[in-house]
């Protein structure tokens, strides 16, 4: 049976088909019992099949709200937008942050990504809006380099940094890059050369607009009023406030109404976004399980590379979304706990073959070819030895059941019963064809091969009629 996967599977002429496809080829050749579990064992737990197919139920944490700081310019999003067409001024990188609470949004022309200019353009927003409490971003070497720790630790300015590969961790910032660049196409030239003189006024647009998320412009958060726009009405000097103390305290009452409206509003729209994003169902994963980690093909050839890697062993959970891992021949953690979106549960064999590959001889298979399932089905495999296939852990082995007459508890298996006379002369010893009964006194009812159905013996060396037979056994 092992031989018959192999070549309906694992060989390039199987082509590692999916489990319906490897079921119908082989039942078109051959019957085997229980064939169909066999089969999804076999291509479920297939390495290959695992480390390149993507599956059809992807790994879905639930989602998560990312809690509201109590003010403006507290916690920090930021990212970098490019490579762009390199403007006259040596521009081919944009800076980008988005305060947390206002959603107002930052955003700086830079002439490279290195660690030195990024961590200019960092206290640049610093000496804007005023040291803030943390600042989020992605694991990217400029993010993470010394200098803008260093920076980060003086300032007392708290650094947290996402998942590798989970780019919605930084929604805000990757919703900006959307915005930017669909506001940006419009203006820049053919050249895509001049997008950095177009920047200042696209962000101004953007920080302008109404939030549908909390019902203000996050303009009108920072500074509790709308922005003026060309052609807009002349400003009435009755109501002007006469002194700065008044307009202070009106300006102040109208930005904690705004303020608190905004917070109310936000939390209302992130519970029901929270509660339509999780209808899915979730993939619980504990310590133990064994799961493959998605990662990102890269270089030449990565059409043809494997989409996963593993399989590993869940070794700890630090947070609900966050795994550490194993790998179960070194022993060693991955460096870095990866997030549940990147894993997906895996199927793995036993070391031990299962009881339906040690085929003992070839009855147990009846083939509808001349091609018998000990004959080389494939010229590769002369060259390949293939190790027997075991059966994986998330399908418990069923034991074979006896035919129904072997089942009862006053019937015993022929085997296990010697072989007894049933003549006068101790060495004449008789066939038994077929094992009728038992009675009280541990004598068996027997048919002899060779004599007609009704002459049936008690043995040992006691002869019983028909009759006593028919009425004691019917």
């Amino acid at each position: 049976m092992q031989e018959v996967l192999h070549v309906y599977h694992d060989s390039p002429m199987g082509g590692h088909g999916g489990i319906q496809d490897t079921l119908d080829k082989i039942k078109e050749h051959f019957y085997y019992p229980k064939l169909s579990a066999i089969v999804y064992d076999y291509v479920k737990s297939c390495d290959q099949c695992q480390k390149r197919k993507m599956t059809q139920i992807p790994t879905k944490s639930k989602l998560t709200s990312f809690p509201i700081p109590d003010e403006p310019f507290q916690v920090w999003e930021v990212d970098l937008y490019g490579p762009l067409p390199p403007t006259p001024e040596g521009h081919t990188y944009i800076f980008t942050a988005v305060d947390m609470f206002s959603k107002y949004w930052y955003a700086i022309p830079i002439r490279n990504k290195d660690a030195i200019t990024v961590s200019n353009a960092i206290f640049k927003l610093f000496t804007t809006f005023g040291v803030c409490r943390t600042i989020i971003s992605d694991q990217g070497t400029e993010f993470i380099a010394e200098i803008t720790n260093t920076l980060c630790n003086s300032l007392q300015v708290k650094q947290e940094f996402t998942q590798s590969f989970v780019h919605h961790c930084l929604g805000a910032c990757e919703r900006t890059h959307l915005s930017l660049a669909e506001r940006l196409t419009p203006y820049v030239s053919n050249s895509r050369k001049d997008w950095d003189q177009f920047l200042p006024a696209i962000l101004f647009a953007m920080n302008a607009a109404v939030n549908k998320t909390m019902g203000f412009s996050s303009f009108e958060i920072i500074f509790g009023q709308r922005p003026k726009f060309p052609l807009t009405n002349e400003i009435i000097v009755n109501q002007i406030p006469k002194d700065m103390k008044t307009y202070f305290n009106i300006h102040q009452e109208k930005l904690r109404t705004i303020r608190e409206i905004a917070r109310e509003i936000t939390t209302k729209n992130t519970d029901k976004m929270l509660s339509k994003g999780n209808k899915d169902v979730d993939i619980d994963l504990s310590k133990g399980d064994y799961v493959c980690l998605k990662t990102e093909t890269t270089g030449k050839g990565q059409k043809l590379q494997n989409r996963y890697t593993g399989p590993y062993v869940v070794s700890d959970i630090p947070s609900p979304h966050m795994f550490l891992l194993e790998n179960p021949e070194t022993k060693k953690l991955l460096r870095m706990p990866v997030h549940k979106d990147r894993l997906k549960i895996a199927y793995v064999r036993e070391p031990t073959p299962s009881s339906y590959f040690n085929v003992t001889s070839k009855s147990n298979i009846k083939s509808y070819t001349s091609v018998s399932v000990q004959t080389t089905l494939s010229p590769e495999n002369n060259d390949k030895q293939t190790s027997p296939a075991p059966q994986i852990k998330s399908r418990p082995v069923r034991n074979a059941r006896k035919p129904v007459r072997y089942r009862d508890s006053d019937h015993v298996d022929p085997n296990d019963i010697p072989t007894f006379s049933v003549s006068s002369d101790t060495d004449g010893y008789h066939k038994i064809k077929r094992i009728l009964g038992k009675n009280k006194d541990g004598k068996y009812l027997v048919h002899i091969a060779g004599e007609a159905r009704g002459q049936c013996h008690l043995g040992p060396g006691i002869c019983a009629e028909r009759e006593s037979k028919t009425s004691n056994y019917r």
